[in-house]
């Protein structure tokens, strides 16, 4: 019926995994079993995946209540689908029009229904593209902030330098998810484009008894050369049937000031990187990512849900959170009591 957890340091957390590898870890503490090994990585994808495993055993201890007579396996897979099924609706409801903006989201007909589902297309490829996979996902790593905030009741609690946590589950054990999710709510991310913080650059991934990390930009960029990805001229054919061969010709996708640094790395404009071309492109209209990467990105319902009410949900001592948390708080998007937040209607479940 539940997702495996423990009980306790502020709320339920992930069952602990004796065998994942992280740093070191004293007073007896390990660290965490998940459904995406990565969990361990660092405090950000920590406080998110246990965010998720209490959306999932809430679902599943509501619906009990309202079914007593199913069994484990009905409760599980119920809930799992009402996770999913949440997940996909806040993606496409809340985040994709923040990366996208509304004309790539009305153009690849990516925007829900207010009612009912689109029309299942059983010969789609639903495969990922290469391309999305090693270079168009990864605009995000553009966003990584050197510091993070841990708020309680909305007042800044202290700075965490990123650096100093990968690898470490101490912040479960510390009771203080709550405070980085509340953190992340109230603060902007960078933006993206070819200037990193110096966390990604240099720190990622560091051992506490090291210096240095790995350094993710050059990371992506290997990793789009070991996958024979092509380089970011050719996606600008690809995309938009255009034909970039000088730098001047890119002058209308990338910003002067960044083509003058590029044409100290690169020999030919063909040279040029997909994922360093993506991420120094002008932005789309009203997008957070630019025209190669928005052309890269590509049934259920659940509307009635947000990641507000999912946060809110699932933690012991947030009160109030703004109705859209991928904004920050303002006059328009104001903090809200989590009691007047829409909820599911579990009754519609009833049997």
């Amino acid at each position: 019926m539940l997702l495996a957890f423990s009980d306790k340091f502020g709320g339920q957390i992930l069952p602990i995994d004796p065998t994942a590898q992280c740093s070191p870890i004293t007073k007896g503490q390990n660290c965490f079993k998940a459904g995406d090994n990565r969990v361990n990585q660092q405090p950000i994808l920590l406080s998110l995946q246990t965010l998720l495993l209490r959306n999932h055993n809430h679902h599943a201890m509501q619906l009990a209540l309202m079914n007593p007579h199913w069994n484990d396996d009905q409760l599980f897979q119920e809930a799992r689908r009402i996770t999913i099924a949440e997940l996909q609706h806040i993606t496409y409801n809340e985040y994709l029009p923040i990366i996208l903006g509304p004309l790539l989201m009305h153009y690849y007909n990516l925007s829900p229904l207010i009612n009912g589902f689109t029309q299942y297309e059983s010969f789609t490829d639903p495969s990922t593209l290469n391309e999305f996979i090693t270079a168009a996902s990864r605009y995000g790593h553009s966003q990584i902030r050197d510091f993070y905030r841990l708020m309680t009741n909305y007042q800044n609690f202290s700075m965490i330098a990123l650096r100093d946590h990968f690898l470490e589950p101490d912040f479960a054990y510390d009771g203080l998810l709550e405070s980085i999710i509340r953190g992340m709510v109230t603060e902007e991310a960078n933006t993206v484009d070819p200037f990193y913080s110096d966390t990604a650059k240099n720190f990622v991934m560091r051992p506490k008894d090291r210096p240095h990390g790995i350094d993710l930009v050059t990371t992506n960029i290997q990793r789009g050369r070991d996958h024979g990805i092509p380089g970011y001229v050719y996606y600008l054919k690809a995309c938009f049937n255009y034909m970039a061969t000088t730098w001047k010709d890119l002058e209308q996708f990338i910003p002067m000031e960044i083509l003058m640094k590029l044409k100290t790395i690169y020999n030919s404009v063909e040279d040029i990187d997909l994922y360093i071309g993506g991420v120094s492109e002008r932005h789309f209209i009203d997008a957070s990512i630019g025209p190669t990467f928005g052309c890269l990105w590509f049934f259920y319902d659940r509307q009635s849900t947000s990641l507000a009410r999912l946060i809110c949900r699932n933690s012991r001592h947030l009160m109030n959170l703004q109705p859209r948390p991928f904004y920050l708080p303002s006059p328009r998007n104001p903090l809200t009591d989590c009691r007047s937040l829409p909820e599911l209607n579990y009754l519609l479940w009833k049997q």
